[in-house]
């Protein structure tokens, strides 16, 4: 379902109102040490489809900080540091184009240089 919001004419731009999480990708791996990044998990979105990311959680074991950071196709669109654990929700409009390539994806880098188990979580909807 898509509204149309209009902010004057003659701007239209349709939205996504909530995404309801249809799309859920999940994956666990070992991170990189810095300043190396491992991919945790990614989803790409259908060709000719719009994914938009409604919200991520990143867990993982160990005590060092780990760098966690969120991509669309190759634009870092958040950046984070912890020591357990990353939930975010993103706001309408962070969306990513399918074209068979491009993809949404978490990756992680531990930060003191002690690998961790990580788990990603990646959650949207396809319109």
């Amino acid at each position: 379902m898509t509204f149309t919001v209009k902010t004057g004419p003659p701007y239209d731009t349709p939205v996504t109102p909530r995404p309801k999480g249809t799309i859920r990708e999940t994956d666990t791996h070992t991170s990189g040490t810095a300043p190396n990044f491992t991919e945790i998990v990614s989803y790409t979105p259908t060709s000719g489809k719009t994914f938009a990311l409604a919200k991520i959680l990143v867990t993982f074991s160990g005590t060092d900080e780990q760098e966690i950071r969120v991509k669309l196709d190759t634009e870092v669109i958040a950046n984070y540091h912890a020591t357990s654990y990353v939930m975010d929700w993103f706001p309408p409009g962070t969306e990513l184009e399918g074209d068979g390539i491009k993809a949404v994806v978490i990756e992680s880098s531990a930060s003191a240089g002690m690998e961790a188990s990580v788990t990603g979580f990646i959650v949207g909807e396809e319109s």
